[in-house]
């Protein structure tokens, strides 16, 4: 028998219609600020994990640019 194999999630991407409100709510709850943010997405870090958040439309361009 196989030894099990450790299983964790390190990267949830999520899509957001207002980058500036959900940052704002990140920060302002949380105080997490962002490791790297521009005007489309935002990556949060912490304890190994990373949070990302794109604009909705700039994740549907990368996801149709990956499947091509």
């Amino acid at each position: 028998m196989e030894p099990d194999m450790q299983q964790q999630i390190s990267v949830v991407t999520l899509g957001i219609r207002d980058l500036g409100r959900s940052t704002r709510f990140y920060r302002g709850g949380f105080g997490w600020a962002p490791i790297f943010e521009n005007e489309e997405i935002a990556f949060y870090q912490m304890n190994g994990f990373v949070l990302g958040m794109w604009l909705r439309p700039a994740l549907e361009r990368d996801e149709i640019s990956l499947n091509r």
